[in-house]
């Protein structure tokens, strides 16, 4: 998969810090450390990437194939990953890879759902960096940066689609 989806990958993270697709869904009741839901939902992610990326390649409408990944991307945010890490406690040293099961720092816990969504990153490497040097990475630089605007100016100049990232930023 490539990079475009990469900051909002990122921003939906931010979002869903502390559905469309039925492959997506995951029922409440998860035990606290059972690894074989969220495993099952891990082969689901990779085994539906193989078949984005198998469409992306044999069809010429390849927005159609790229819309519908960000959508299944968007879906399994929203409503697997939040049903899965729901609970898991916050801990700054936390490193945790399974949900609901010991401690989890907010860098380990975007990277290790990243990684979890099948995005081959370094990912203990980059849970220890700063948000900015994460994400700088993840899109390969091409990020613009706005401090100290308002969030209206923001909004406005990403109605302008002359981006390819969207870049979240902290209040």
């Amino acid at each position: 998969m490539k990079k475009p989806l990469a900051i909002f990958l990122v921003f939906a993270l931010c979002t869903l810090l502390f559905g469309a697709f039925e492959n997506c869904q995951t029922t409440d009741g998860l035990d606290p450390c059972s690894d074989s839901a969220y495993s099952d939902f891990k082969s689901r992610v990779h085994y539906q990437r193989k078949y984005f990326l198998v469409s992306y390649n044999k069809v010429s409408n390849k927005k159609l194939v790229v819309d519908s990944c960000k959508k299944y991307l968007e879906n399994c945010l929203k409503d697997s990953m939040n049903t899965y890490w729901e609970n898991t406690h916050w801990d700054f040293y936390g490193t945790t890879q399974k949900p609901r099961c010991g401690n989890i720092a907010c860098g380990y816990f975007v990277t290790t759902v990243l990684r979890d969504l099948d995005f081959n990153i370094p990912r203990i490497e980059w849970a220890k960096v700063a948000a900015e040097i994460f994400i700088r990475k993840f899109c390969n630089s091409n990020v613009v940066v706005y401090s100290a605007k308002s969030e209206s100016f923001v909004e406005t100049e990403l109605r302008k689609k002359t981006w390819k990232y969207l870049y979240c930023w902290a209040r």
